[in-house]
């Protein structure tokens, strides 16, 4: 069965799956472009900017990351706007990403495409989105989906499985002192 980012929510609850979600977008954007990529620390005044490839003020490109797992309501298309404007206000951007661990409704869809092509014919800014999905997609690409998604059940089998061996052993090392013994026992007999 395969994991999407609503794990995160049920490992880490909503503020660590905010944090951790930003952190495997850095990991996923860094393993993409290489040392270029910096990650900006976490905020209420990143300037619209989670990871930037380049560097600022005139970065090549720009990743916003929200973590909107339920929906793309009223208030969250606000925070979009808020931060693209944020970014593009204070630097010199050529690149703008949204990066969200959902997949849009048509509705949503709709509504992003005739906001993103308005933003981007008023400000020449190229504006990306990327989904769940393509996400999930590149991080399994990356090599780094197992580690942030499988890794605590990889670990969970791997102890399991030393519990066993541990236990195999002490049985068989049981069976053997046995064995030994009656086999002295049957050779002082004769």
């Amino acid at each position: 069965m395969e994991r999407d980012f609503k794990y995160l929510l049920e490992k880490y609850g909503e503020a660590g799956a905010r944090e951790v979600f930003e952190k495997i977008c850095v990991k996923l954007f860094q393993a993409m472009y290489g040392e270029k990529t910096k990650s900006v620390a976490v905020s209420q005044g990143d300037g619209g900017i989670d990871v930037l490839v380049g560097d600022l003020p005139s970065p090549q490109k720009v990743y916003q990351s929200k973590f909107f797992l339920d929906r793309l309501g009223s208030s969250q298309k606000q925070q979009i706007k808020k931060s693209f404007e944020t970014a593009t206000s204070e630097y010199d951007i050529s690149e703008w990403c949204l990066c969200i661990p959902r997949i849009l409704t048509e509705k949503e869809l709709l509504w992003w495409s005739e906001w993103k092509n308005e933003k981007s014919a008023e400000t020449g800014v190229k504006i990306d989105f990327c989904d769940g999905s393509f996400l999930i997609n590149e991080l399994k690409r990356y090599d780094i989906y197992e580690k942030e998604f499988d890794d605590d059940v990889r670990n969970t089998l791997n102890n399991i499985l030393t519990e066993l061996t541990t236990q195999r052993q002490k049985i068989y090392e049981g069976t053997s002192k046995n064995t030994s013994r009656a086999s002295r026992a049957s050779n002082l007999s004769l």
